[in-house]
């Protein structure tokens, strides 16, 4: 004989379960038979029978009922940027690297170990289907090319319009600014002079980036182009602010 009790809270409720098996049978384990700590959980209850009635549990098995597939990918972002670069057209896995290292590695960067991974898992849940249509392959070397599903779609929008995480921001320089005073003076200047040439390259490489996109707006190859110029002119904001800041935080310095 099999039953099922299926909980409807986000956690077990036990005194649930032991009200559910004294009116199956009449009488309920001891907290030691049978106790968990799953959510959204199913238990299977064996019973020994005798006269045609459960006489005692033979044994228990706790399982966690299914998720969607939005609810198994959950919180994790490198999911959902993965999944909007597919969305914007057939990719593979090189491609993704590729269109992240020219856009969002400023603010958001994957790795290849990261991106592989997650395509096959977002295959198996139904989010991206492979794209027979297009070449799976460059020379000689052979590319999978994804594309995203209506379940893809309806995840990537759920997300978007979900609420964001907090930022934590992890700065070394701004770390090792913060202990400074165990060092010349100098030092500090000399980390920060360099900082800013690189801050400068990153300027011009926005300045381009964004020349492009509005380029290929204007020729009718990107649509809605406003939202991806924008993010990168939040790049170029930030960057510029960056330079400001050093030249200001320099001249402090040298006054010491």
């Amino acid at each position: 004989m099999e039953q099922t009790f299926r909980s409807s809270y986000n956690t077990l409720i036990l005194s649930d379960f032991y009200g559910y098996l004294r009116q199956l049978c009449g009488f309920a384990p001891s907290t030691s038979t049978c106790v968990t700590t799953k959510t959204h959980a199913n238990i299977k209850i064996l019973f020994a029978r005798r006269d045609n009635r459960p006489v005692s549990i033979t044994s228990t098995e706790f399982y966690e009922m299914p998720k969607s597939a939005a609810a198994r990918i959950g919180r994790k972002r490198t999911a959902y940027a993965v999944l909007g670069f597919v969305m914007m057209g057939p990719k593979s896995g090189y491609d993704i690297k590729q269109a992240i290292s020219r856009s969002t590695s400023f603010f958001w960067n994957e790795s290849a170990g990261q991106i592989y991974p997650i395509l096959r898992a977002l295959e198996d849940e139904g989010l991206i289907e492979r794209d027979t249509t297009s070449p799976t392959s460059t020379g000689k070397r052979q590319r999978q090319m994804y594309q995203i599903t209506d379940r893809g779609q309806a995840a990537l929008q759920n997300w978007i319009a979900g609420p964001n995480s907090d930022v934590i921001v992890r700065n070394e320089l701004l770390l090792k600014m913060f202990f400074g005073a165990s060092v010349a003076p100098q030092v500090i200047i000399k980390m920060l002079e360099d900082h800013r040439h690189g801050l400068q390259d990153r300027i011009a490489f926005f300045e381009e980036i964004i020349r492009q996109r509005q380029a290929e707006e204007a020729a009718g190859k990107l649509e809605n182009a406003a939202f991806m110029i924008s993010t990168l002119d939040y790049g170029y904001r930030m960057a510029s602010a960056a330079v400001d800041w050093c030249d200001a935080t320099i001249a402090s310095l040298k006054d010491l």
